[in-house]
């Protein structure tokens, strides 16, 4: 009798037990439905596109998303009276802080330069200074030096022999033109300043960029700033729409 009153008990629990799982299988399946909504328009509207950032842009801030490649550029370095072709090979807009970023090498070093926007400005106005001085013919002649600059200014520059390690985020630095076989040519150049990253045991190198006026041109419209923030525009859309 008691074997018997085990079986029928052990009978009870399995069956108990199959009930609650189909119970929970059946509620499972009523909770998620991974059906499509056939009412639902699922096709994109550009001009309902919301992001998930609300952080406003501003003179140091374009988006919350990771460094933008742009177009390579080119500058100019002077080799005696000759000039030749410098390759930047990598230029990065850093949507965080606005800064477009230069990556190039000079000798022996691995060479980085950041512009935020505030500098890109100083620059350009003198880019535009310089062309309409080019084309009317009146670029003066004169000795090269911060006394004779467009302007003279402060900005980030890294350097090192792998990598730009050593650095500082203040260095100095002018704007200029400079004629090299009667040519005029736009000279940025980097004066040696005292690093910041190792406590001032260094100094960072000087560093000569020249650039014609095609090159000019080039570089004044990929640093345009509405340029720069279709550039960004493009890419929030990549990285926070549906």
């Amino acid at each position: 009798m008691v074997t018997i009153m085990k079986k029928l008990t052990k009978t009870l629990l399995c069956a108990a037990c199959t009930i609650s799982f189909i119970s929970c299988a059946s509620k499972s399946q009523n909770t998620y439905d991974y059906s499509y909504d056939d009412s639902y328009d699922y096709t994109l509207d550009e001009s309902e596109i919301t992001f998930e950032e609300e952080t406003e842009s501003n003179e140091n801030f374009l988006a919350d998303i990771a460094p933008v490649d742009l177009e390579p550029l080119y500058f100019l370095r002077k080799s005696k009276k000759t000039m030749k072709p410098l390759e930047v090979r990598k230029v990065a807009l850093v949507p965080r802080t606005n800064a477009v970023e230069f990556h190039f090498r000079e000798t022996a070093n691995d060479i980085a330069v950041i512009w935020r926007k505030a500098e890109r400005d100083k620059i350009l106005e003198a880019c535009q200074n310089f062309l309409d001085k080019y084309e009317s013919k009146t670029l003066e002649h004169f000795k090269v030096n911060s006394k004779t600059a467009y302007f003279k200014s402060k900005c980030s520059l890294w350097y090192g022999l792998m990598s730009p390690s050593i650095g500082c985020e203040a260095a100095e630095y002018f704007v200029s033109h400079e004629f090299i076989d009667k040519r005029p040519y736009l000279l940025i150049r980097f004066l040696p300043t005292r690093t910041t990253s190792d406590n001032g045991k260094n100094f960072t190198p000087k560093v000569s960029l020249y650039m014609s006026p095609s090159q000019i041109r080039d570089f004044m419209e990929i640093m345009n700033q509405d340029n720069l923030e279709q550039t960004i525009e493009l890419n929030k859309k990549k990285a926070y729409t549906y």
